[in-house]
């Protein structure tokens, strides 16, 4: 969670796409090496190249450019043509839940004295995936361009009039609808068929403001530093990165409450090559691989050794690590009831059109 969300290269996995990707990927793990299953710009080019060099195993990075899409594309087949997985914390239970997943051997992972395995929540977890990163999902704004600072979700799903046109929201369903709950007081995680319904009213009523559903770029194109939008629902990384491109970008925590992710790398268990990739796991938990990352994409790594070689201005800015009594108030995500889910997809579907 966490990235550039645009897709780079490929749109929207048709299954013709599809069946044609993981066709390369059962030709890549015949020569050995390892597919990757990742978010877009959430890995440092130099570190795979580093990691190749010393081990001599390659390693391919297929995309997805959101949850509800990496679920659609590992369900397809099963689970099968990937090898190494980044995963958020509800798809790590849900993929253990079918089995898709293989247990971590701690033995082979001797970097994981390092890690705080207790972001996993729970030990079932923690034995199928290693924590990497964790941060938030609140709002960002330019300051420049609304008429008054943006500090609560409820200005962003019952907006000004000087905001019709000009919002962007994820289009994630549990991020989209989680966030309408938080905004009517609710928790993100409620399972009230009456307080759900009451969030799918709200986002109707935002519809008109809405400029997209849809993802931003995090480069000097993106619509929020242009100017297009004056508002999205953003990730803490990506909205540290958007600064460097305009300085009037403003990321906030909403005092309703935000989101508090996990990122886990976990190995598939139909990978034929689960000892090198428990062997690439291993190798991005080596503190100063996991310093460098850090520092790449701008957020605070699950492994205190690595935190320890940060810079003091790192840890000292509080997009990356914000105040305990805002972190207290964000909720993490937890895996609904199957009617609850049917339910968060189906307004999803109602609100954000379909391609």
């Amino acid at each position: 969670m966490k990235w550039n969300r645009l897709l780079i290269g490929m749109a929207m996995y048709s299954t013709a796409t599809l069946m044609s990707v993981l066709a390369q990927t059962s030709q890549t793990n015949s020569g050995g090496k390892l597919v990757l299953l990742n978010w877009p710009d959430y890995m440092d080019p130099a570190v795979l190249e580093a990691f190749t060099k010393e081990t001599g195993i390659a390693v391919q990075q297929v995309y997805f450019e959101s949850d509800d899409l990496r679920d659609d594309m590992v369900a397809e087949h099963n689970g099968g043509g990937y090898d190494v997985l980044c995963v958020s914390e509800l798809g790590l239970e849900s993929y253990h839940r079918r089995g898709w997943l293989a247990p971590i051997q701690a033995d082979r992972m001797p970097n994981l004295k390092h890690v705080d395995m207790a972001l996993a929540m729970s030990e079932t977890l923690s034995n199928y995936g290693v924590p990497i990163f964790w941060g938030t999902f609140g709002i960002a704004y330019r300051s420049d361009l609304v008429p008054e600072p943006i500090t609560t979700w409820r200005q962003l799903y019952e907006p000004v009039e000087a905001l019709r046109g000009r919002i962007m929201m994820l289009p994630s369903s549990a991020e989209l609808v989680g966030m309408a709950l938080k905004a009517l007081g609710f928790s993100a995680n409620t399972e009230d068929p009456k307080r759900l319904r009451a969030a799918e009213e709200l986002l109707r009523r935002q519809q008109p403001f809405v400029r997209a559903y849809a993802i931003n770029t995090v480069d000097k194109k993106c619509p929020l530093v242009t100017g297009e939008i004056v508002a999205s629902t953003m990730y803490n990384g990506d909205a540290l990165k958007l600064q460097t491109f305009h300085d009037k970008i403003v990321y906030v925590l909403p005092a309703e409450g935000a989101m508090r992710w996990v990122d886990f790398l976990t190995v598939m268990a139909s990978s034929p090559h689960q000892a090198e990739a428990m062997r690439f796991i291993n190798y991005i938990q080596d503190p100063a691989v996991m310093a460098r990352l850090a520092q790449y994409l701008r957020y605070a790594p699950a492994n205190s050794a690595a935190e320890a070689l940060l810079p003091a201005e790192f840890k000292a800015n509080r997009i990356i690590y914000p105040e305990a009594d805002k972190v207290e108030r964000c909720e993490r995500s937890v895996l609904l009831s199957p009617k609850a889910r049917k339910l968060q997809t189906e307004i999803f579907r109602r609100i954000v059109p379909q391609k």
